[in-house]
């Protein structure tokens, strides 16, 4: 991966952590605290980190302690059962629900001599502790119908892997012609009838020592950060299934690492891997049936890896830990639909609050909230604008909304809403970072925010989301969720269309509120540059100014006509990590820009845009890129590509509704 990737990834990531005083979920865990190891530690932390990916914080518990007393008040709890019983406590505001990804008939008696007399753990023994949940989520279609006999609300979730430590990546130091992984702790028919065939396997779990030849057992333990190169790397990797999960359906997440990681897989015969797999995993039903399949494919390379990307392709799409916890979060919503079917209020319709006249087209966020709602709409928000000059006229639609966002600071009061709406200020232009000193408590004002004051108003707002990234931590200090929403582009307005009668050498469209150092720099060089923007008149020269104003709409031929678009920005803003959507809708037309340097800037563009930091850096920048069209090409292509990708009001659409549908989960 790139450094720009793992950068872009960083910042974007930041975007879905959700931290408040309490977590969105409670997780159960299955394992000791210290287990790093074991097999049930390691699917709840890819599960946690599967919710963390769709935007839920997590509050893991161990099986040290699963109710510890400084434990949060979650509202809905996911207990993973492994090996030993739950009895969750009475709650009523909460959902309570059970993972099994292990069928309960596994369960030791004397494990549940707790649970109201339950003696004998067969098929359906532990009924009586199913009862403590709303919803249990079960890793075995099979396992699953016999539940829902029960009369109990299931739903299909099946073991899983994680794409972010099992992918791809040859590595010749831990490539084995035919390898395993795994104890010994029940018979490994996989392992033990390839020995018997005669073939060398590469033996890797704690046990072995004493069950295979000793040239076989290469290692005790694989980190699990490492095991997808010995997946990758091995001509086959073996897999058999325990007789209690074949029998009850449940397929091993093995099944899953090895295929993300596109390595080739034999497997003792399922038919729930058939199921899903079709002839993508190769099966055997005895010894004869495995020798076969081993020796065919040891000859067949360019089948073993047609069959490996096949496999691949239906794990990524089918059985990952973020599609784990979005079927598990998906069906919660479904249970708060029908608890909350009276209600008066419609989760479709969002009211969006702008802080400019109905009329300000002169004014970069008023078109910023045409587009937000633009994008909002696209991603199936029913959605109405409420304009600051008109009071915001609370209509029929505005009671109905069951969502509100705000954007920017310029309000008297937030506390009228209804608390069972969900409601985000989008923060989008932030004057200053917060000191935290000014955040004693929430009726200290915002001094240096121009807009409006702190008073009494974030409290009242379920999240602060902002593209300010250094503002995130400021925030979070003092107890109020926030989380990063960058500023945007719509793509639609800003496509290339080039004009010849607009064509400059270097453009700059802004007012001088601050100073606009790149067009003092410009014209200190002595270079023509092209102004638009109030109030610059006696500022500079007049020959440089072009207009007061370009309506949005057709700003986009500006940027698509000029060589070279400028950008800076004011110091405050840049030690915010406030990227502004003047380098989203240059780079969407595919313009070419140097902008000021932020390290913010850096972090999503990597060089794509490039930066300077003195009037001689701006103008060796200027120079070279005049002097070299075809590299000026090259990068705005590049940011256009990064823009399109992650920077649309369709992108930030996507995700504010993800969030606020978090935020109705959580109440």
């Amino acid at each position: 991966m790139s450094v720009l990737n793992r950068l872009l990834l960083s910042l974007l990531s930041l975007s879905f952590a959700l931290s408040a005083n309490a977590a969105d979920i409670g997780l159960k865990i299955s394992a000791g605290q210290n287990w790093l190891s074991w097999g049930d530690y390691i699917l709840g932390q890819d599960l946690k980190n599967g919710f963390e990916t769709i935007g839920y914080s997590v509050e893991p518990a161990y099986m040290d302690n699963f109710y510890p007393q400084d434990a949060t008040d979650t509202k809905i709890d996911v207990y993973m059962h492994g090996f030993i019983p739950f009895n969750p406590p009475p709650h009523g505001n909460k959902i309570n629900v059970m993972y099994l990804y292990y069928p309960l008939e596994t369960a030791n008696t004397q494990k549940f001599e707790n649970l109201k007399n339950v003696s004998e753990p067969e098929w359906m023994s532990l009924q009586t502790e199913l009862w403590d949940f709303q919803l249990v989520a079960v890793a075995s279609p099979t396992y699953q119908k016999e539940i829902e006999k029960l009369g109990i609300k299931t739903i299909f979730v099946p073991q899983f892997t994680n794409p972010r430590k099992f992918f791809y990546e040859y590595d010749k130091n831990t490539a084995f012609d035919i390898l395993f992984v795994g104890r010994p702790g029940y018979e490994r028919i996989s392992a033990k009838w390839a020995i018997e065939s005669g073939f060398n396997v590469a033996l890797f779990g704690e046990g072995w020592e004493t069950q295979a030849p000793k040239e076989m057992v290469k290692g005790t333990y694989i980190d699990n950060t490492e095991l997808h190169k010995y997946y990758a790397s091995a001509k086959i990797v073996l897999n058999d299934t325990r007789e209690d999960m074949k029998r009850a359906g449940f397929i091993s997440n093995r099944v899953f690492d090895v295929t993300a990681s596109r390595g080739f897989l034999i497997s003792d015969y399922m038919p729930e891997i058939e199921q899903f797999y079709g002839d993508a995993i190769p099966m055997f039903k005895s010894k004869e049936e495995l020798k076969e399949l081993i020796d065919y494919y040891l000859a067949h390379p360019e089948e073993r890896t047609e069959k490996a990307k096949k496999a691949q392709q239906i794990t990524l799409s089918l059985f990952t830990s973020d599609l784990a916890a979005q079927k598990i979060m998906d069906a919660i919503d479904e249970l708060r639909a029908s608890k909350n079917q009276n209600s008066n209020l419609d989760y479709s319709k969002l009211a969006l609050k702008n802080p400019w006249p109905a009329d300000a087209r002169n004014v970069g966020e008023y078109w910023l909230g045409l587009d937000l709602e633009n994008g909002l709409k696209k991603n199936g928000f029913d959605t109405r604008t409420y304009y600051f000059n008109r009071q915001f006229y609370p209509d029929d639609f505005y009671h109905e909304a069951g969502n509100l966002l705000y954007m920017q600071f310029k309000y008297n009061r937030t506390d009228f809403e209804n608390d069972d709406k969900n409601r985000i200020m989008y923060l989008y232009f932030p004057t200053e970072i917060p000191d935290t000193t000014k955040f004693k408590n929430t009726h200290d004002e915002f001094k240096f925010n121009t807009d409006a004051y702190l008073n009494d108003q974030l409290q009242y707002f379920d999240l602060i989301a902002t593209p300010a990234a250094a503002l995130i931590p400021e925030l979070e200090a003092k107890g109020h969720r926030a989380v990063f929403v960058p500023q945007f582009t719509n793509p639609e307005k800003f496509k290339y269309e080039y004009d010849d009668t607009l064509k400059s050498e270097l453009l700059f469209v802004g007012s001088p509120w601050y100073e606009r150092v790149s067009v003092t720099y410009a014209i200190e060089n002595g270079y023509d540059i092209s102004v638009y923007g109030l109030k610059w008149e006696g500022k500079i020269p007049e020959q440089y100014i072009k207009g007061e104003y370009i309506d949005n709409n057709i700003l986009n031929r500006y940027y698509s006509s000029a060589k070279i678009v400028l950008s800076d920005h004011p110091d405050d803003l840049a030690q915010m990590g406030l990227v502004i959507n003047r380098l989203y809708d240059a780079s969407a037309v595919g313009a070419f820009i140097i902008s000021e340097y932020s390290p913010y800037i850096e972090q999503i563009f990597g060089n794509a845009i490039p930066m300077y930091k003195n009037k001689e850096e701006f103008k060796q920048l200027v120079d070279y890129y005049l002097a070299h069209p075809e590299e000026r090409l090259k990068k705005a292509k590049q940011a256009q590509n990064i823009t399109l990708q992650r920077f649309t009001n369709i992108a930030v659409g996507k995700q504010l509704k993800q969030l606020f549908e978090n935020i109705g989960r959580s109440k």
